[in-house]
């Protein structure tokens, strides 16, 4: 069943060089995702245009910034007047009218027609804006008039140059570090009300209240975090970004904790909210950096203490519901349309000002509110559930006596009874292991193999096995990873995220026999995508490492050979892959019979 939220519609518009000298664009047009397959490819075209891009500059430098007072740090008060909030209101008009001008002009007309041609009144759209110029980021985007065809529509920011991700841990719960800075003449008490009436059974919140540097990198390093939500003063100076961390103007850059933040992608962390002013500058270097936040939602000017809190108030309530980021700050806009867009008390269009910046290749932030599906319920009878409750008693008191932690405990108990060929039981004990502490990898392997080996159940053994692969046990890596390989048709996406788990697994050194299964594994993708001579090293490393009873390894070795055209090399692989296999190993059977052949051919 499709999700409310699952995206119909892809769309990427690339702009490279500047809006005011040499700016191009190009459109690609993706179904659900598949980012393999266009449904249609525009090449680069000039669309460059100097007064829109004076005409941008003209209003948020000369016209906007002179009415508002909002989280930045100025030295001076500034009055607004009824006459500068019209003259700011018909700038803004300008802008926008020259804006869609631009975008119906004969440039953009191949582009137009594709996107009418491909995108329906009820397709749920996402159109992500690439380009690293600061001048197309300050464009109104959430003002194109196309959009008005297309209520499911999102517009978001991206760069053009944005490393992979990788692999991130994944929590269970939803844990958030507030960060409240400098808060001269605003209030960010209201902020931090807001954040704290978000702490529950499944959500975490830590409050830093106009910490140090030193107190923030520690947080980044000692604990892991989904979103990371800052308020107080800001500003770009430079052309960088800054957050004021205290009263005593104590600022602080994204690049200042650039290690602390790659550690916190590493462990988790998909969000990052910037309630202060001026947060285009945040962008400037961050995108391009290791320590790329997947999602960052940031003020595009300056911003009135008011609309930054209602702003903040209108995304967590919509994440609340479990509405993803990007159509979270598009209902927070059009809510700010209706409560706060006053001409007669703030510039117009505030509602341009929150812009969430989106990696091309995350899926937008969503908080799930209802629990993962869990495998079918067992009736048990009155006296299993009494063995089962006296079990769980027994277990918890001896732990406790004994002063051992109740969940490895538990994981210790399993292992001796899936020694005593006790296995519903073993199963039992790695069950509850797991749930008393969620972040335990170990218990969560062991269902997963027993699962896997004992009951050939692959597919709620990928469950567990995937949880334990990205709490970052090497084993469970091995085996996540071998079986999604075994699934019969993967992107390029897919091969891309296998790659960086079985590299995770090979850097942490695991066991020989752990690290051959990696690098078997690495092998494995490798010659999937048709790279039998990248294929070759990995296989070989893994056979160094464990050459008796690898018989995958020795037939994925033969195949690699074989595709080269070294037949001779490939014999004694295959003669190894039918002495060491087992048809009780799904992939196994497959080399079993393709050996046969092989040397059947060679015989006659």
């Amino acid at each position: 069943m499709q999700n409310s939220y699952d995206v119909d519609k892809q769309v990427f518009l690339e702009f490279y060089g500047k809006l005011e000298a040499n700016l191009t664009v190009k459109l690609m047009i993706f179904a659900q995702g598949d980012r393999n397959r266009p449904l249609t490819y525009i090449l680069p075209t000039e669309v460059a245009n100097p007064d829109l891009a004076k005409l941008v500059q003209r209003h948020w430098e000369e016209e906007y910034r002179h009415l508002v007072v909002g989280r930045d740090i100025r030295p001076e008060a500034i009055e607004t007047g009824q006459i500068h909030l019209q003259s700011c209101k018909n700038s803004a008009d300008r802008l926008k009218a020259a804006f869609n001008n631009w975008l119906e002009s004969s440039n953009f007309r191949l582009i137009r027609d594709q996107l009418l041609k491909y995108l329906h009144e009820k397709d749920r759209i996402r159109i992500l804006i690439q380009s690293d110029d600061r001048t197309v980021q300050q464009l109104p985007w959430s003002a194109w008039q196309l959009l008005d065809e297309y209520s499911k529509a999102t517009v978001t920011l991206s760069t053009l140059e944005v490393k992979s991700l990788g692999v991130q841990q994944s929590s269970q719960r939803l844990r958030i570090l507030a960060i409240l800075g400098a808060s001269e003449n605003i209030k960010t008490s209201v902020d931090q009300k807001l954040l704290e009436d978000l702490r529950s059974q499944s959500v975490d919140v830590e409050i830093l209240n106009q910490p140090s540097r030193a107190q923030i990198s520690d947080q980044l390093w000692e604990a892991s975090w989904t979103v990371i939500v800052f308020a107080g003063h800001g500003a770009t100076e430079n052309g960088q970004g800054v957050l004021y961390l205290n009263d005593k103007h104590d600022k602080l850059s994204l690049n200042d904790i650039w290690y602390g933040l790659r550690k916190a992608v590493q462990s988790g962390l998909q969000l990052a909210i910037f309630n202060s002013c001026d947060g285009l500058g945040l962008l400037a270097r961050n995108l391009k950096e290791d320590a790329c936040i997947p999602q960052m939602l940031v003020m595009r000017d300056l911003v009135p203490d008011v609309v930054a809190q209602y702003c903040l108030e209108y995304i967590l309530k919509a994440l609340a519901q479990g509405i993803p980021i990007d159509r979270a700050v598009q209902i927070a806009q059009e809510r700010l349309h209706d409560s706060l867009d006053d001409p007669k008390k703030y510039p117009a269009y505030i509602t341009w000002l929150p812009v969430l910046w989106q990696h091309p290749y995350v899926s937008p932030f969503q908080i799930a509110i209802s629990p993962p599906p869990k495998p079918r319920k067992r009736r048990f009878t009155r006296r299993q559930l009494l063995q089962a409750t006296g079990l769980i008693a027994t277990s918890t008191i001896a732990a406790f006596f004994l002063r051992t932690p109740t969940a490895h405990f538990l994981n210790q108990k399993g292992h001796d009874a899936y020694r005593e060929n006790q296995l519903l039981a073993a199963q039992h004990y790695f069950w509850l292991a797991a749930v008393l502490k969620h972040d335990y990898a170990e218990p969560r392997y062991n269902i997963g193999w027993l699962l896997d080996a004992q009951w050939g159940r692959t597919e709620l053994a990928e469950q567990w096995y995937e949880e334990a692969a990205f709490l970052g046990f090497p084993e469970a890596i091995a085996q996540y990873v071998r079986l999604r390989l075994l699934t019969p048709t993967l992107s390029d996406a897919d091969y891309s995220s296998l790659i960086k788990l079985t590299q995770r697994c090979i850097e942490q050194e695991p066991l020989a026999g752990t690290q051959a299964s990696c690098l078997k594994n690495l092998g494995w993708i490798r010659f999937q995508q048709g790279q039998s001579l990248k294929a070759q090293e990995p296989l070989q490393a893994a056979l160094q490492l464990r050459e008796d009873d690898s018989p995958h390894t020795h037939c994925l070795l033969a195949e690699v050979f074989e595709a080269l055209d070294q037949p001779k090399l490939a014999i004694p692989h295959w003669q190894a892959t039918l002495e060491q296999s087992r048809e009780s190993i799904h992939e196994q059977m497959s080399c079993i019979y393709q050996a046969e052949q092989k040397l059947e051919a060679l015989e006659n």
